[in-house]
């Protein structure tokens, strides 16, 4: 979600035969994806990943007994590994092959994403582990996915993507939607200048 700017809806329905490499990337190493998306309002979107979400959705895959190479399987993209032991859980994410109980593939609810997500998030902040300061692990733990998408769109405008592309990879209908990052990072970018005088003055 933070290197698409995905909703988590969005998320839980994609499925892998959406997703391929972007065909004017065919055989450079390490080139970028697409993954097609349902959005609001029932339309479609093509959102693209970097390597490195491909390299983190071949792990997921592979810890979940799934072969992410076999484009025909149509499987969640994202699927829990660990259950817990409801009866509602285990119908929808087991399946018997062979006799014995695997994991069907189906991916999570919108809801689930969304507590898989913040539980992570909270887990990041109480990670004394990590360096980052108390500020930030109170951002952290405040957080909900939807702050995923909103960072890579202020990532974007900051790394001048241009403000139409940046609509249609959000999925914005409008582009006073989009806009609003555009504003935001302007603010930001008084604030730092203000910042900056005032400490030389």
């Amino acid at each position: 979600m933070g290197c698409s700017g995905a909703r988590r809806e969005e998320v839980a329905r994609a499925r892998r035969s959406h997703l391929k490499p972007v065909p004017e990337q065919a055989g450079i190493p390490d080139g970028l994806w697409e993954l097609a998306l349902l959005g609001k309002r029932g339309k479609w979107r093509t959102v693209f990943l970097p390597p490195r979400v491909i390299e983190a959705l071949r792990a997921h895959w592979a810890d979940r007994g799934h072969d992410f190479e076999d484009v025909h399987q149509d499987l969640a993209l994202l699927s829990p590994v660990s259950l817990p032991s409801t009866r509602t859980a285990r119908s929808k994410h087991l399946t018997l092959r062979e006799g014995l109980p695997v994991l069907s593939g189906e991916g999570f609810s919108p809801d689930g994403l969304y507590r898989v997500l913040t539980t992570t998030l909270l887990r990041i902040a109480e990670d004394s582990t990590l360096p980052i300061d108390e500020a930030e692990r109170h951002l952290l733990r405040k957080a909900a996915p939807h702050a995923l998408r909103h960072t890579f769109a202020t990532h974007a405008v900051a790394n001048d993507i241009p403000t139409d592309v940046l609509q249609r990879l959000l999925g914005h209908a409008s582009l006073q939607t989009t806009s609003l990052y555009v504003r935001a990072e302007r603010r930001r970018g008084i604030a730092a200048m203000a910042k900056l005088y005032s400490i030389q003055s």
